[in-house]
Parts: structure tokens; sequence; C-alpha cells
């Protein structure tokens, strides 16, 4: 925990609490900014990046939250065989951690499919969709994915993919 001073008032800051505050930082910049600003999706990459120094710090969850958010930007800064990489590292983490990281693993799954389709790794997709596919069958029922990919999807419209592509990716 470090501490802030500034005219006698003391605020205690902990690492989780600086990765939580950038995590809502990129999420806004990211989903709602990306119209307005074509530098959105490389800001929200360069800020989780930053953060993700101080990770090996933070609780399980925490860490799983910020990898998971840093992949997805990742792919959505152009970066697609470091998101493939990344999301498949965030869900094997999430599959070894305890606790209940279903939502992890299947966002992480689908940003590996939209970055080997980005990639027109065509054997690479057949693959990753089936893993996808897969995984979301054997979820508990009732399973509600909480993700936001406003800006995923934004960034998928406006690539140069086929359309069938894209709608593959949208579904």
């Amino acid at each position: 925990t470090a501490t802030l001073t500034r005219e006698g008032a003391h605020a205690s800051w902990s690492l989780a609490s600086t990765a939580r505050l950038a995590e809502r930082l990129v999420f806004e910049l990211h989903e709602n900014e990306a119209d307005d600003d074509p530098l959105a999706f490389a800001k929200s990459y360069q800020i989780l990046a930053s953060v993700e120094k101080l990770s090996p710090s933070f609780s399980t969850e925490a860490r799983i939250s910020l990898t998971s958010n840093l992949a997805e930007a990742a792919l959505t800064a152009g970066r697609h065989q470091e998101a493939r990489d990344r999301a498949m590292a965030v869900a094997i983490d999430a599959t070894r951690a305890a606790g209940d990281y279903q939502d992890a693993i299947l966002n992480m799954k689908l940003i590996a499919l939209a970055a080997v389709v980005l990639l027109h790794d065509n054997a690479g997709a057949k693959q990753a969709l089936g893993d996808v596919q897969n995984y979301y069958q054997s979820l508990r029922p009732g399973f509600q994915n909480q993700w936001v990919y406003t800006g995923t999807l934004q960034y998928i419209d406006n690539s140069s993919l086929p359309d069938g592509d894209q709608q593959m990716l949208r579904d």
C-alpha cells in the first residue's frame, strides 16, 4: 500500500485500487470513446500494459480481470497475435485458479477466436470456434456473460474482414 500526502490529508491506495481505477478509465475509452477518438484503442492498451507491470502483487481476481481486459485491448489495438497469446494465457490461468472464472474463460476464448480470424488463420479459426462452442456448451445452466463488447464489435465492424467473418464474430 502506498500513502499519498497532499496538504496534510492522507489517502491510502492499494495497487489493486490503482488497477480498478485504470480498468474503469479504459472501459470508458474502449467502449464509449472509440467512436470519437481514433486513438482510444491504442490508449486503452497502453494504460493496461503499464498497470500490468504491477499485477504480480494483485489478487487472483484482480490479475485475471486486468489481463483479460489487456487481451481485449491488444486485439483492438491491432496486436492480434499478442491478443491471441494473452487470451490463451488468461484462459489457462483462470482455469487453474480457485474460484468461478467461467466468464473470463469464455471471453478469452472469444478474444482468441477473433484474433485468429483477424490473422487470417483459417485452421486456427476453425479450432478456436470449436473450442468456444465446446466451452459454451459446458457452462452451467443460466450462465450470463457480463462482458460488454461495444468497442470490440466496433473494431471488428471497421476491420477489413469479409462480411461473413464479421458476422460470425458478432454472433
